[in-house]
């Protein structure tokens, strides 16, 4: 005999990602779009594009404009 009561009645709660929340907008940008950051944050910014691109398969571009840098999804 099992000390567990099986139950029909309850729903399972749908997915939610438990990771953290996104910093950058990668994932609304459309070919041609980019954003500013600042230089301090360009070469962060730069890894976190490429991963990005890499998983789902997207290009992004990074520049230096004076002072500050640009992002770009590119394809």
């Amino acid at each position: 005999m099992s000390n567990y009561t099986v139950v029909s009645s309850v729903k399972m709660p749908e997915y939610r990602n438990a990771g953290r929340p996104n910093k950058y907008p990668f994932k609304e940008m459309e070919k041609g779009q980019s954003f500013v950051v600042s230089l301090k944050e360009y070469f962060s910014a730069r890894s976190a594009a490429y991963t990005f691109g890499f998983r789902h398969r997207k290009k992004f571009s990074a520049r230096k404009i004076g002072d500050h840098a640009r992002i770009w999804r590119t394809a």
